[in-house]
């Protein structure tokens, strides 16, 4: 059996990003653990869409943590695409072969706020 070692690799540039998006800096932050109560967060109003580089090819997992999702079932759709480069990560499914055939690059996932947050709004 193979041991694996675990490592945090956070991104080390941004690519590129929408106008609602701020405080993206804080991914490249380190931390032991997110909570709840995490104050250091990346916030995106309405739609929008962030581009990271992590330097070099990796194997590995995404982990995200959603709280405060303003909608009536604390819910939202967010779309993850992955990629070798930026050009494969940009590229819409389909365009030019880009597929899920290797590999599942481009998905979409339902997520929902924690459930701590403040609800009495």
């Amino acid at each position: 059996m193979t041991d694996y070692i675990y490592t945090t690799i956070l991104p080390q540039k941004f690519l590129a990003k929408s106008d609602n998006v701020f405080d993206e800096r804080n991914l490249q932050k380190n931390k032991e653990q997110i909570t709840f109560f995490e104050k250091e967060l990346v916030i995106i109003k309405g739609k929008g869409f962030i581009v990271v580089d992590f330097g070099k090819e990796y194997f590995g997992l995404l982990k995200l943590m959603f709280c405060k999702i303003n909608s009536p079932n604390y819910s939202a759709t967010i779309r993850i695409r992955l990629g070798e480069s930026a050009a494969e990560c940009s590229a819409e499914f389909g365009y030019k072969g880009a597929g899920n055939y290797h590999g599942v690059r481009d998905m979409s996932v339902n997520v929902y706020a924690n459930l701590f947050q403040d609800r009495k709004k």
